[in-house]
């Protein structure tokens, strides 16, 4: 037996436009932009601000996500190759300097 269905005039089927205008009309939102706004903010202190205010040497090669806190304490060597997700945190007093050797 095969299935029977209504034939519903009038009826105006949903294009594609309507579908995406639909999507974008639930995912962007005030919360979106405010949630955009404070990760802006946060990678610009944390990642931006701590490159400009960090001492780094020559030819350093230092990933983007790498994060520099208390800038203005830290020193980084000629040559260095710093990657992923590294964070390097400097103390409050500047006492005396460390050297690290990483592999």
């Amino acid at each position: 037996m095969k299935p029977q269905f209504k034939r519903v005039e009038n009826y105006i089927k949903p294009g594609k436009w309507h579908w995406l205008k639909a999507v974008l009309w639930s995912v962007i939102t005030l919360r979106f932009f405010i949630d955009l706004i404070r990760l802006l903010a946060y990678y610009s202190v944390n990642c931006i601000v701590g490159r400009q205010q960090a001492t780094i040497g020559k030819n350093c090669k230092i990933h983007p996500t790498v994060m520099l806190r208390q800038p203005t304490m830290i020193k980084i060597g000629d040559h260095c190759s710093i990657n992923h997700n590294n964070i390097f945190q400097a103390g409050d007093k500047p006492e005396r300097s460390h050297s690290a050797t990483m592999f």
